[in-house]
């Protein structure tokens, strides 16, 4: 007997009607990264930077006095009178400034000493101004002769400083016996530069040789 065969189902396979999965994407937004320690006070301090380094432009200045670029330029320790601007015979030094405006040196300072603090200095009278590419005599005696005056008298050798209104070195120099014989006078040579020598003609108010 031949064996008999089951019919064949028609049913179709559950694996033959399935779909394509559909693919969703997801539309979540990353989270914002919490800015790292100090960042605030960081753009703080920038800010604050920028604003001061604006407001300091508006004044064109350089942080300082104002004072800067005033030199002590001649020396007479020894002088003789002179009937013209020194009638009594008074020391003198001369301060020259080299720029093209008018210095105030109201608060600056001298002292004769290069060691000696701002504090122990003698001020300049207020409203001393030196002009522009222009020279200024300062005297020094006990007497009260000249304007501006410094109550004493200068070595024949010694050392002199100038401080400025806020206690910064200005401008300091030294010389020796016989630098600044009677008579004669110590500077730079040429104004405002870095080499010193005798004049054996002071040069009060006028450049030197």
């Amino acid at each position: 007997m031949s064996p008999s065969h089951a019919p064949m189902s028609s049913t179709p396979s559950p694996h033959a009607s399935m779909a394509p999965r559909s693919t969703t994407w997801s539309t979540t937004r990353p989270t914002s990264r919490t800015p790292p320690a100090g960042h605030g006070r960081r753009l703080l301090t920038l800010a604050l930077c920028l604003a001061a380094a604006s407001c300091g432009s508006d004044g064109g200045g350089d942080g300082g006095t104002g004072q800067e670029g005033i030199v002590i330029n001649e020396i007479c320790a020894k002088a003789i009178a002179d009937a013209s601007f020194n009638p009594t015979g008074s020391d003198w030094i001369e301060l020259y400034n080299g720029s093209g405006a008018t210095v105030d040196l109201s608060g600056a300072a001298l002292i004769d000493s290069k060691s000696k603090p701002f504090v122990d200095a003698l001020p300049l009278p207020a409203g001393t101004k030196v002009p522009a590419n222009g020279y200024l005599i300062v005297y020094f005696n006990h007497d009260g002769v000249g304007v501006p005056n410094i109550a004493k008298g200068l070595g024949a050798g010694e050392a002199l400083t100038l401080y400025g209104a806020d206690g910064g070195l200005l401008d300091q120099v030294d010389w020796k016996d016989g630098d600044a014989p009677e008579g004669s006078s110590w500077g730079r040579s040429p104004d405002g530069g870095s080499l010193t020598r005798t004049f054996d003609k002071p040069t009060p108010s006028a450049p030197n040789p």
